[in-house]
């Protein structure tokens, strides 16, 4: 064997400036065979990634071993005692399927009453409190919404009044707040949530009051579910679907009737304010309906032929021709 063969490799001296640029680029190749984050390369060196990421680890162990397993559902198996017919096994198989139909029904009656229930009583609330809002609130603003304007706007004097660049009537300007007040007021209070009378040959309930009712008998009567399939049947499911959108529109009806009223009382204390000095105008002349025009009535038309005319005449002489 040759000297050159035997003889040790050759490394660079430590102190050198070859040896440490060659450590550092030893270790900026390990560093990113590890394919670091960008804060794991704020580390700096390999181990310190290494060491970082085996305590990640082992915290993660930590908290999945914490974890319970979902025990798996257990099988019910049907004793059968010796000496048992064929018959009978089958008996208690039957049994055990109703009964454990009759308990899965239970749930979903159970389920769909627990969502139901609570939109009946909402819809029976909001007519309560829509009720409770008529009455005591209905008579005054209709007194004030049906009033004849146009004889008020007539007998008010404008009493013009320069507010910054523009002329402006203070009683005209009140008498129209209030009367726009009144409207939106009335409007909503003399809703009925729907129609207030069915047709007879409507295929939905025309009101909340029915559909809830509706929800109300089908959760009584228990006739949920298809005896076939075991779905909702369709038509408790339109009517949920129904009472849900009328529960949303009768509440928007609530909310804008209790927010006209306090616009209404609002408006009223201005018109008073504004109106308590005003004096009507005298010689006020309403303007009168006009006549109605009405067409002169049509002629009669009254289609004639010479004496003894026989249309088939022509036609034959056509046809001779």
């Amino acid at each position: 064997m040759s000297t050159e063969q035997t003889r040790a490799p050759r490394h660079p001296r430590i102190g050198s400036g070859r040896a440490l640029e060659e450590m550092e680029r030893e270790a900026e190749r390990n560093v990113e065979d590890l394919k670091p984050s960008d804060a794991e390369r704020a580390l700096g060196t390999y181990d310190a990634i290494v060491a970082h990421r085996e305590v990640e680890r082992a915290s993660l162990l930590a908290r999945v071993s914490g974890v319970p397993t979902v025990p798996a559902t257990p099988l019910l198996a049907v004793e059968v005692a010796p000496g048992t017919t064929a018959a009978d096994i089958i008996s208690n198989l039957a049994t055990a399927a109703r009964t454990s139909d009759a308990a899965a029904t239970a749930e979903r009656h159970a389920a769909l009453n627990a969502e139901a229930r609570p939109l009946v009583s909402e819809a029976r609330s909001l007519a309560t409190r829509h009720g409770m809002l008529r009455s005591k609130h209905l008579a005054r603003v209709s007194a004030v919404a049906l009033a004849d304007w146009n004889a008020v706007r007539a007998a008010t004097p404008k009493n013009l009044t320069m507010v910054g660049d523009r002329m402006v009537s203070p009683p005209h300007d009140a008498i129209w707040r209030l009367s726009q007040a009144a409207r939106a007021a009335y409007d909503p209070l003399t809703s009925t949530f729907g129609d207030s009378a069915t047709s007879g040959r409507d295929v939905d309930p025309v009101n909340m009051a029915e559909v809830a009712a509706a929800v109300e008998q089908f959760l009584d009567s228990g006739e949920l579910f298809d005896n076939a399939s075991g779905v909702v049947l369709p038509v408790f499911r339109r009517a949920l679907s129904h009472l849900r959108w009328w529960i949303q529109k009768s509440a928007a009806i609530v909310a804008a009737a209790e927010e006209g009223i306090t616009r209404f009382d609002a408006a009223a204390k201005h018109f008073e304010e504004v109106m308590a000095k005003v004096t009507p105008v005298d010689g006020v002349v309403l303007p009168k309906p006009g006549e109605i025009f009405r067409a002169a009535p049509a002629r009669e038309y009254k289609q004639t032929f010479a004496e003894d005319f026989e249309p088939r005449s022509m036609m034959r002489e056509e046809a001779r021709s």
